[in-house]
C-alpha cells in the first residue's frame, strides 16, 4: 500500500479535483478500505475482479458506485503494466462505462509498473495532441510529476476551451 505522505498527497489531489470516489487496482481488505476510506472520506471500490470477472447483469448491484464516472470531467484509468491480460481488461473497463454511458468521459491510460518491465516514464498524446497514456511506476516514485502535467493541459484545455 502506500505510506501516509502519499495518502496525504493523494487527498489533496482529490480534494482539488472534486473526487466521489476511488477505485483501488489491487486487492484490499476491509481493514485496508475502512483506513483509506477514512483517510480520503471518500467511499473506495476495490476493482481487482470487479470489472473483470463480474457478470455484466450484476453491475447494477454497483450502479451507484459506478455511475459516480458520469460526472466526472476526467478519468485516470489505471493500468497494471506487468498484467498478461491487461488488453482484456482495459477493455473490460471500457464495456463497463459503454454500459454506464460514460464512454464519453474524456479519459487518460495511466500504465503502472512500468519498473517491472524495464519500460522509463513517458506521456503518449493522441492525433488531436491531447495526453492519452501516461507511463509510470507510483512504487519507484518515477513520473508521477507526469500526473500532474497531464492534470494541467486537460484543465488549461477546458479552461481555454470556453
Amino acid at each position: 500500500m502506500i505510506g501516509q505522505g502519499k495518502i496525504a498527497e493523494i487527498q489533496m489531489q482529490l480534494e482539488n479535483l472534486s473526487v466521489d470516489c476511488v477505485l483501488v487496482d489491487q486487492a484490499l481488505t476491509g481493514t485496508q478500505q475502512r483506513n483509506l476510506e477514512k483517510a480520503f472520506n471518500k467511499p473506495v471500490c476495490d476493482r481487482t475482479g470487479l470489472i473483470q470477472d463480474l457478470p455484466h447483469q450484476l453491475v447494477a448491484g454497483f450502479r451507484a458506485t459506478l455511475e459516480e464516472t458520469l460526472h466526472a470531467d476526467l478519468l485516470f484509468h489505471i493500468v497494471d503494466t506487468a498484467r498478461p491480460y491487461r488488453d482484456q481488461q482495459i477493455y473490460a473497463v471500457n464495456e463497463v462505462l459503454h454500459e454506464l454511458k460514460a464512454d464519453n468521459t474524456p479519459q487518460i491510460l495511466i500504465f503502472n509498473k512500468v519498473d517491472l518491465l524495464d519500460l522509463q516514464p513517458r506521456i503518449e498524446w493522441d492525433e488531436y495532441g491531447n495526453i492519452s497514456r501516461i507511463w509510470l511506476s507510483a512504487a519507484k516514485l518515477s513520473g508521477l510529476e507526469l500526473v500532474d502535467e497531464a492534470l494541467t493541459d486537460f484543465f488549461s484545455s477546458s479552461i481555454n476551451g470556453f
